[in-house]
């Protein structure tokens, strides 16, 4: 698979990009050094810029190019785009996947978007094909204040204004709390039960991030044994045998920075039990006498020795978008929205309020710095704002008298009414204990980071 790397063995002005093998990216290297020394013949109107802008710019670009170059198709199977027959259609859909399943802040998709658009419109004055044609840029016009203008006895006190159009407006409004991003657990095993039965594999990622918090890119690294960056992971029966009520995990984060939580041995449990001792086995038999000897897991460098924790009913290893589309799907058979990243928030919300309740702390702001301190382990916040959106979250949905609706002590009895097979049934019973098990556990484990 090709990918955009950069030189960073020389200080310079403008980063080199190659690809993986040596070749240069030279589209992207003439638009650097054009947007670093000749900017006026892209925009009269672009402004200087310095070498550490030039550098994330150029990161940027190189970002969607690699995207293009990892895209899968409908089967999970890569399936790379060249980034002159992209459409702005597929661009349209990352920018949503960056804001619903990673959560980037519709400030941050603006400036990825207003490089990738720059970028485009070189590629246009060079000559180059392509298939790409951003929305028409939206300009208003802005009255300067008179007081701070010194010179607007001289000048009209008017500028114009360009506002990107390429990320929805709705993404960029500031969000103070997270009640519009989590289920109740009534919803939360409706989820479950529909997942289940589609393929029991999506349940238990789903479960899985439910009760790490983890978002998709991180459970998608989930091992099944010792890998490179977990040399001492253990599974189920080692952790159970040596007593201990958790593991640390250790994965790349978005932004490609490393990053951790714990997982507790009842996640363990429920991963062993529910998809593992059932129906591992088989899968990676299928793995191995199937998916091994097809062209796209050559291509992708795919053998016996490959180990994928994850597998679906083909012997697939499951892919991030395989997993998207199920919760897309699930969003509209059940008629309520709910996408990988609502389970973290979800979760998270739902261990913060009992967390308090056990350590007898209210879930207030004034108690932010506290909370922020235990919560970050798991979630892995450096920034207290964003701790404080959990916090506001608690604070505001107990004001409302609705947080009961959203703990694990007041689950659903039965699944009356729930249109599943009875071995879906008997996976929503088991879930619903080893949640609770989960809960209760973690909370009371004064060794887990944070606990005491």
């Amino acid at each position: 698979m090709r990918k955009i790397i950069f030189n960073h063995t020389k200080d310079g002005d403008v980063p080199i990009p190659y690809y993986k093998g040596g070749e240069v990216q030279t589209h992207l290297l003439d638009f650097l050094i054009c947007r670093y020394h000749y900017r006026t013949l892209l925009r009269a109107e672009l402004r200087s810029a310095t070498p550490i802008t030039i550098k994330n710019i150029a990161h940027h670009v190189a970002y969607l190019i690699n995207i293009f170059e990892e895209n899968e198709d409908e089967h999970g199977n890569n399936s790379p785009i060249d980034y002159r027959e992209a459409t702005f259609e597929l661009v349209s859909q990352i920018i949503t996947s960056l804001h619903d399943d990673y959560e980037w802040a519709g400030e941050s998709l603006k400036i990825y978007a207003g490089s990738w658009r720059l970028f485009y419109e070189f590629l246009t004055i060079e000559g180059v094909n392509h298939n790409m044609v951003f929305p028409e840029k939206t300009l208003i016009q802005q009255r300067t204040d008179k007081d701070d203008d010194f010179l607007s006895h001289t000048r009209k006190n008017v500028r114009n204004t360009e506002i990107e159009t390429a990320v929805p407006d709705r993404y960029c409004v500031k969000r103070d709390d997270y009640r519009n991003s989590i289920i109740s657990m009534e919803q939360w095993f409706q989820l479950y039960a529909y997942l289940y039965k589609v393929d029991p594999v999506y349940a238990v990622m789903a479960a899985t991030m439910m009760q790490t918090f983890l978002r998709i890119g991180g459970v998608m690294q989930f091992p099944n044994g010792i890998t490179k960056s977990n040399k001492h992971w253990k599974r189920y029966a080692q952790l159970k045998q040596s007593k201990a009520l958790y593991q640390r995990f250790n994965y790349i984060k978005k932004g490609q920075s490393p990053s951790n939580c714990m997982v507790h041995v009842s996640t363990m449990k429920m991963i062993f039990n529910e998809y593992l001792e059932p129906l591992y086995q088989k899968r990676q038999e299928l793995y191995l006498e199937k998916y091994i000897t097809k062209k796209n897991a050559k291509k992708q460098n795919r053998d016996s020795s490959s180990k994928f924790t994850w597998l679906n009913k083909n012997g697939t290893p499951v892919s991030m978008r395989e997993l998207q589309d199920a919760f897309k799907k699930a969003s509209d058979a059940l008629d309520f929205e709910v996408t990988p990243h609502t389970l973290r928030h979800t979760g998270a919300t739902q261990l913060l309020y009992r967390w308090g309740k056990e350590k007898g702390i209210e879930i207030t702001d004034a108690n932010s710095p506290d909370i922020h301190s235990w919560l970050q382990y798991q979630l892995g916040h450096q920034n207290l704002a964003t701790t404080k959106l959990y916090v506001t979250t608690v604070h505001r949905l107990q004001s409302e008298n609705v947080i009961f609706e959203l703990l694990a002590t007041t689950l659903p009895t039965s699944l009356e009414g729930v249109n599943v097979t009875p071995e879906a049934i008997n996976a929503f019973e088991r879930a619903k204990e080893a949640q609770d098990e989960f809960m209760t556990g973690r909370i009371k484990d004064e060794n887990y980071p944070g606990a005491a």
